[in-house]
């Protein structure tokens, strides 16, 4: 318990971001005024020069004045009809009320406006250090027609990396492994597949993707040799790529068709559950011998998700409770259970790695155990050794930011929860992961005027089932305000343009659909009602 409240002690040291000012735009029609409120006690310098940038909808432009030029705020063009995206940085001073002693302040801010007339908040972060060439840091990948054609060419595998901007552990590919194109990767036709996009709803469906990163190995007919789900790391992960390019791997397909052994079919069921094919790994589950190995009780285990089977799996393979244990933290467990769970978690940690793998193992702990103080110093411990493990650089960092922000925001200290997020949102202000993440934490300690600014930002920066996501959020934060109107209003937009699949296209867009059109039921009852 000492190391835990040292740890908590640790993760939790005050670290005070600087006061920002607020930004609005305030528009009628076409034109509109950005202004800048300083933060409480501050005034703008009214002798001193400040300037930076502004864009609308991409037209840049370069502003310069002095603080009595800006106390009226920046004119601004919204030509044509919403909604307009405004974005910019501004290097200000700001100086105590009553005081002489001044400061200098830069600040980023975007946000969306729309409608003929309105205010609206702009979300602020501190500014970018330097813009980052996109075409030097995005790895992009093939087509996935002309990889396959390339495939039948050449006898190389092409290599399917279905992803999203927001999912972590797809980040921390493309960080170790893809955008960095490594040597490995020669071997292979590497297509990258936005799975937010629409373009990506039919290769998701016929490979039956349903979670990210999902990397599918397929020869040049399209026929799957093997699939990855999750990412374990870069070694395990190009250790796998090697065999696949030696060809040491079966496909699933030549696999069942040969005689196995016990320990065959148990490996065997757990590629075909990680493969969504459910029935199939039951029925392998079924042969003699099967259900007496590791890799068959997690198959089984994460299909049925049978206690009985947790309880096997704590006495023969704690080792591997990272591999199985993630569906206990949604049961409903006895304490002995708990208790017998949170053991096994303590039993994993003698053989994890400090870092992420012991953060993940404090973190089950902490959903674990039922007193809310040693489940709150258990989270600051999983963000101290989280934390402690992070690198410096942001391509690397990034995918974990957010495990650490929940990781703070479970520790009791919500403040630097947000400080994160809000750092985060300056080092990739030109997309919506960090900005809807910012609102989603804004939802849940309940500022929801001070969330909205961020959510119009996701909102402005989103696309495809992104911007369902987006919506969905946005009108959470607006009924929280107590504008059920507005609430309404955006999922009503959002669900008359959105992009919707065949109705029996395996994809997850159907899911935010439903959850989309649920919520405006809900809120629509609940105006009539009122």
């Amino acid at each position: 318990m000492l190391l835990l409240l040292s740890a908590l002690a640790s993760a939790t040291e005050a670290t005070e971001p600087v006061a920002l000012p607020t930004i609005a735009v305030h528009w009628r029609k076409e034109s509109g005024v950005l202004v800048i409120d300083a933060p409480a006690g501050e005034h703008l310098a009214p002798e001193a020069s400040m300037g930076g940038w502004l864009d609308v909808d991409g037209r840049h432009l370069k502003v310069e004045g002095t603080g009595a030029s800006f106390v009226d705020g920046v004119a601004v063009l919204l030509p044509g009809d919403g909604p307009h995206t405004v974005q910019g940085e501004l290097d200000l001073s700001l100086c105590v009320d009553g005081g002489t002693s001044c400061r200098p302040v830069s600040v980023g801010f975007i946000g969306q406006v729309e409608g003929r007339k309105g205010q609206e908040w702009l979300a602020v972060h501190p500014p970018v250090p330097e813009q980052v060439d996109e075409e030097v840091a995005v790895f992009h990948g093939l087509g996935s027609e002309q990889a396959f054609e390339l495939a039948k060419a050449d006898g190389k595998l092409v290599l399917l990396d279905f992803s999203a901007v927001w999912c972590p552990p797809c980040n921390q590919l493309a960080a170790e492994v893809l955008h960095n194109e490594r040597p490995v990767l020669e071997d292979f036709h590497v297509v990258v597949l936005d799975a937010d996009t629409p373009q990506s709803w039919g290769l998701k469906d016929q490979y039956n993707v349903g979670g990210y990163p999902t990397v599918v190995l397929a020869d040049g007919e399209g026929k799957e040799l093997d699939r990855m789900v999750g990412y374990p790391g870069q070694a395990p992960f190009e250790e796998w790529l090697t065999q696949a390019a030696a060809g040491q791997l079966l496909s699933i397909e030549d696999s069942l068709a040969q005689t196995r052994s016990p320990e065959q079919s148990a490996a065997l069921a757990l590629r075909l559950q990680k493969a969504g094919r459910d029935q199939e790994a039951l029925d392998l589950l079924e042969e003699p011998g099967v259900m007496g190995l590791v890799d068959g009780r997690i198959a089984r285990f994460l299909l049925t998700e049978q206690v009985e089977d947790g309880q096997w799996l704590a006495e023969n393979a704690p080792e591997r409770l990272l591999d199985w244990g993630w569906p206990l933290l949604g049961m409903e467990l006895e304490d002995e259970q708990r208790g017998l769970f949170f053991g096994t978690a303590s039993l994993a940690m003698l053989s994890a790695e400090p870092g992420l793998e012991m953060a993940d193992l404090l973190y089950m702990q902490a959903r674990l155990v039922a007193d809310p103080a040693v489940s709150q110093a258990l989270s600051a411990a999983a963000a101290a050794s989280l934390a402690g493990s992070l690198t410096g650089d942001s391509e690397l960092d990034r995918a974990h930011w957010g495990f650490l922000s929940q990781l703070y925001q479970d520790a009791g200290r919500p403040d630097k929860a947000l400080a994160l997020m809000q750092s985060a949102c300056s080092e990739y202000p030109h997309e919506l992961t960090f900005f809807h993440a910012t609102a989603g934490l804004m939802l849940k300690q309940e500022r929801f005027d001070e969330g909205l600014p961020y959510a119009h930002a996701a909102l402005a920066l989103s696309y495809g089932d992104q911007r369902l996501r987006a919506a969905m959020r946005m009108s959470e934060l607006q009924a929280g305000a107590g504008d059920s109107e507005k609430a309404i209003a955006v999922l009503k937009d959002e669900l008359s343009t959105v992009e919707r699949p065949d109705e029996g296209m395996q994809v997850r867009t159907h899911r935010y659909l439903k959850q989309a059109e649920e919520m405006l039921a809900e809120l629509e009852s609940g105006a009539e009602e009122g």
